[in-house]
């Protein structure tokens, strides 16, 4: 947090306002509060001289911990609850990353794997470890009849209905209409 601080105040207003070099939330919080300080014209707190702070990121922390080790937790117990979707999962994952090595981080984000999306986000439909989550359109598409266009951030409700709405299935992708809903 020290390094943070002492970085943060050798940059000025401007350079603080578009400084990229964050590498996690207290980066994140400790350059705010330096910027608002400095515009404000006013000497920032030292965040490593009180509780407050580190308390805050404590909080963080455990929110961020406790609700990722909650989704695995129901997702291995849908996965266990439901083999037919396990073993088709395991077999798209298995045509996606052929061979006995495993797959690198950076091939497993830049590999498109519907069936792997479409089963985690359906795990958080009825898990209820997350309220909700956030969508960027990347292009403009058309969701159930309503035009969504490029760059649109679509907040999507979890918790609005554990069970899903009726829908006319006409509507929907083939590969939606084809899926197991969990």
């Amino acid at each position: 947090m020290r390094k943070a601080v002492d970085r943060y105040e050798r940059l000025d207003v401007g350079a603080l306002e578009v400084d990229d070099s964050a590498t996690c939330m207290l980066d994140l919080v400790l350059r705010r509060q330096m910027f608002e300080a400095k515009k404000a014209g006013i000497a920032a707190t030292n965040p490593t001289k009180g509780p407050a702070m580190l308390d805050e990121m404590f909080v963080r922390l455990v929110e961020g911990h406790d609700s990722r080790a909650n989704t695995l937790a129901w997702f291995v117990k849908f996965m266990e609850a439901y083999p037919a979707v396990q073993n088709e999962l395991r077999t798209t994952l298995k045509s996606a990353f052929p061979g006995p090595d495993p797959p690198t981080v950076d091939r497993i984000l830049n590999t498109e794997i519907p069936y792997l999306d479409g089963t985690l986000e359906e795990s958080l439909r009825p898990a209820g470890t997350a309220k909700g989550t956030v969508r960027q359109a990347l292009v403009d598409t058309d969701i159930l009849g309503h035009k969504i266009p490029e760059s649109t951030k679509v907040l999507l409700n979890l918790h609005i209905n554990q069970t899903p709405y009726s829908f006319d299935e006409s509507k929907r992708s083939p590969g939606c209409q084809t899926a197991i809903p969990i």
